[in-house]
């Protein structure tokens, strides 16, 4: 589209210098500094003519020639306004007015305010205008350094964030003790050992008399060991965890 912008406001009526409205009048547009009429148009794509002059009703509104109200626009080129009252007399004339900004040359502006080799991300698949697409990092994932930026790593963002059921050999190697140990002590009665819990184990209402094994007469500790065996179940259910993040993909590219 075409740089454009409207030469007044919304909803403008002209106006002598005492605010009285100038009724019937037109507005004529001249190039900057001469008296070559300019062409002014009624949208913003400079693509319907008003023609050099705009007539205006009877409440001092611009209207095209079938007399419905319009907005005037004019493009990048600075201008002469003028306007005049029903008899033909000057009420009042501006010139060297500026136009619409020209934005063509806004992509080299920006593009030489980089100094060559500097390195941007683009949220786009192709590099803008002036800039190289740089294609050595593919499926990475950015981080923020405070030191010298490098990179590194060897599993694909996509290959590492998806949906996954750990398996066993996702889990660490360990192996669970099969041995239990506990201190018994003779004291007392030589025929009655207790654990040191407390409990009795042996003599009398101990369940059985260790004479025939065990003879003492001070308290003494024994150190017994024993295995068991069994299994326990994890109690997982087998669900895939899901580490599908959201992303966007960015490209870089380096100042030409």
């Amino acid at each position: 589209m075409a740089d454009s912008t409207n030469v007044f406001p919304p909803g403008f009526r002209a106006e002598d210098d005492g605010g009285v409205i100038v009724g019937g009048g037109t507005v004529q547009f001249f190039a900057a500094g001469t008296t070559d009429p300019l062409e002014v148009f009624s949208d913003r794509a400079l693509s319907i003519s008003l023609g050099p002059t705009v007539g205006l009703n009877a409440g001092g509104y611009p209207v095209s020639s079938g007399g419905s109200r319009v907005i005037v626009y004019t493009g990048t080129d600075p201008y002469r306004i003028r306007l005049m009252d029903d008899d033909g007399v000057v009420v009042w004339e501006h010139d060297d007015v500026r136009g619409a900004l020209d934005t063509a040359n806004f992509d080299a502006l920006i593009a030489a305010s980089f100094q060559p080799g500097t390195v941007l991300s683009f949220y786009q698949t192709n590099a803008p205008t002036g800039w190289t697409k740089l294609v050595a990092h593919n499926n990475a994932s950015p981080r923020i350094v405070s030191g010298v930026a490098s990179s590194g790593g060897s599993q694909d963002f996509t290959t590492v964030f998806t949906s996954r059921t750990l398996t066993q050999a996702n889990l660490p190697s360990y192996t669970l003790p099969n041995t239990l140990g506990h201190n018994i002590s003779l004291s007392g009665d030589p025929t009655t050992i207790r654990r040191s819990g407390g409990n009795t184990v042996g003599g009398p209402g101990g369940g059985g008399s260790l004479s025939d094994i065990l003879r003492a007469t001070d308290t003494t500790t024994l150190g017994i060991t024993g295995g068991i065996t069994g299994s326990v179940s994890s109690g997982g259910s087998g669900t895939a965890l899901d580490f599908a993040v959201k992303y966007v993909d960015c490209i870089l590219a380096s100042k030409d």
